[in-house]
């Protein structure tokens, strides 16, 4: 018996969807030297072919900075060439790290979208 899966689909070759479960690694830091200092153990994650890589934006002390996330993305977008990157901000009321108006969160994955970096993004509907 065949079993087809009509939702799966395929992000830097690795399927999603299909029964097989990928593996997200997350990331958090607080501050933008931290998240360079952790940029290495990004380049090990991706060396060791892990799949997915999560960043938790909102646990990221400038993340009303919109440059300083650009900045951040383009520093690690050269690693994840075959590794998957979910870029994900959570308010306070969705279990996340702080509060943001809807404009700025709005304005940060626009940014993510935008910078080539991140393959999917976390979105939350209702809180």
């Amino acid at each position: 018996m065949e079993v087809s899966m009509q939702n799966a689909f395929e992000i830097k070759g690795i399927r999603i969807g299909d029964g097989k479960p990928v593996i997200c690694v997350p990331v958090v830091a607080l501050k933008k030297e931290e998240v360079i200092t952790i940029i290495e153990t990004i380049k090990s994650l991706t060396e060791q072919k892990v799949q997915m890589i999560e960043w938790r934006v909102d646990c990221f002390r400038e993340a009303d900075d919109v440059a300083a996330v650009r900045a951040v993305l383009d520093t690690v977008k050269p690693f994840l060439t075959e590794t998957i990157f979910l870029f994900t901000f959570r308010t306070k009321q969705q279990g996340g790290s702080r509060r943001m108006e809807e404009w700025k969160i709005l304005k940060l994955n626009e940014t993510a979208a935008k910078s080539g970096c991140a393959d999917m993004i976390d979105l939350e509907f209702f809180e």
